[in-house]
């Protein structure tokens, strides 16, 4: 636990919540405790635990089960028809995925998609793989999952939360909000205010599926906190054919699968990754843009798992072969390599090794120091949410995600009402 977030240790598994230039003893929360609780399990599962349990009785289990049986510890495939995963070896497995994207018609049909909690070595050797396949399709979760809902967030204000808010200030006033900030920074803060004034509880419950007191709740923090950070998560992934998942743990992705699955087991954050240079540390950013070492200090589960990086280069090799010319074995023994690249062609990450091995660093933002408003405009504009209440509690969702999970380009849509 002593190593959670330290700048000599791993980052947290479970978040980018940013950590304190000082950091203490516990710089973690529960959470934390339990991902690596999770992570440094002794009990494993390997071939043996799946020639004992079928899929289809591995998806009767509870999530918490499947957690519990441990760490995944040998590659698996699935193959097609079959009934159980059964083990690969890495060769065979890289072979496998090489000859789906290969198969494709073109490069532009395959989406490489990934997460954001990726490390900055593993994502550019990534990209660099995919822009070497032929295409630059390269979303993540961040513009994939949320960039629909991101857009519609930065330009508008929770409706209830807001009507509630402005009550209070006609109560208190110059208690609740900040007229020169709003005069400052925004426009059309009164058009918008009218339009909230005016909207009527009945149809904000209606259309939010919540109550008076839960909305009041939320605004009575949001009154109290000078400063606030708003998250949020949303995502839906299918697949038909092939799928592969780089992970450490069991989880209910790996039952519900293509024709074809793999399991690809990796080293934890918290694990040595060893490479013929020595010991390797890969790098994280924060939500704050802080970039991070992160660096295990345990030792591996078992012999058969990979870093993220050489997963990503033995799938690059696999998949190139003579058509590239990067020496994927030399990237992947030094991830000193890796960052020199990478310092090179990404702004902010100008001698990326030499402060990294010193200290953690700041990405550039200029919101950091000064605060410019949004983007293309001077203020940030405030927007009318015109919405009808007809509909009880029924909301349309799109979703479109194409997802390249090491094999099969994927594209899903669904377009379908909640009630």
């Amino acid at each position: 636990m002593a190593k959670i977030n330290k700048k000599d240790g791993f980052d947290c598994q479970s978040c980018a919540w940013p950590n304190p230039e000082d950091r203490h003893l516990f710089e973690f929360c529960e959470n934390g405790v339990k991902a690596l609780t999770s992570e440094a399990t002794k009990k494993q599962i390997g071939p043996e635990f799946f020639r004992e349990h079928w899929i289809a009785d591995l998806r009767e289990r509870t999530d918490n089960w499947l957690e519990l049986q441990g760490r995944l510890v040998h590659p698996m495939v699935k193959r097609a028809g079959a009934t159980h995963y059964e083990p690969i070896e890495w060769d065979e497995a890289f072979e496998l995925m090489a000859r789906e994207l290969n198969a494709l018609p073109t490069p532009n049909a395959a989406v490489f998609y990934t997460s954001g909690r990726t490390s900055n070595e593993a994502a550019f050797l990534y990209q660099l793989f995919a822009r070497q396949f032929g295409t630059n399709n390269l979303p993540d979760c961040s513009n994939m999952c949320h960039e629909s809902s991101g857009v519609a967030l930065k330009e508008s204000i929770g409706i209830g939360i807001m009507k509630e808010m402005l009550e209070e200030e006609e109560r208190r006033v110059g208690a609740v909000l900040d007229r020169q900030f709003i005069a400052r920074f925004t426009t059309e803060f009164e058009e918008f205010a009218a339009h909230v004034r005016a909207t009527p509880w009945d149809q904000v419950l209606e259309a939010s599926g919540l109550t008076r007191e839960q909305i009041r709740g939320a605004a009575e923090i949001a009154i109290r906190c000078k400063r606030i950070i708003c998250c949020w998560a949303m995502g839906l992934t299918q697949h038909r054919s092939v799928t592969a998942h780089v992970s450490i743990k069991l989880n209910r992705a790996y039952l519900i699968t293509g024709e074809i699955a793999l399991i690809l087991p990796c080293l934890g954050r918290s694990e040595i990754d060893r490479q013929r240079s020595g010991e390797q540390f890969v790098t994280v950013e924060d939500s704050m843009g802080i970039i991070n070492p992160s660096r295990g200090h345990a030792k591996p589960a078992s012999k058969h798992l990979r870093s993220e990086p050489a997963i990503v280069t033995g799938l690059a090799k696999a998949t190139l072969a003579s058509r590239s010319t990067v020496d994927w074995d030399a990237l992947v023994a030094n991830c000193d390599r890796i960052r020199d690249h990478i310092e090179h062609v990404v702004a902010g990450f100008d001698d990326f090794n030499a402060r990294i091995h010193k200290d953690v660093f700041y990405l550039p933002n200029a919101r950091r120091t000064t605060f410019h408003g949004c983007a293309n405009r001077d203020r940030a504009a405030l927007y009318c949410d015109l919405f009808s209440g007809s509909e009880r509690a029924r909301f349309n969702q799109q979703q479109c995600r194409s997802q390249q999970h090491a094999g099969e380009q994927k594209h899903c849509h669904q377009h379908r009402p909640i009630d």
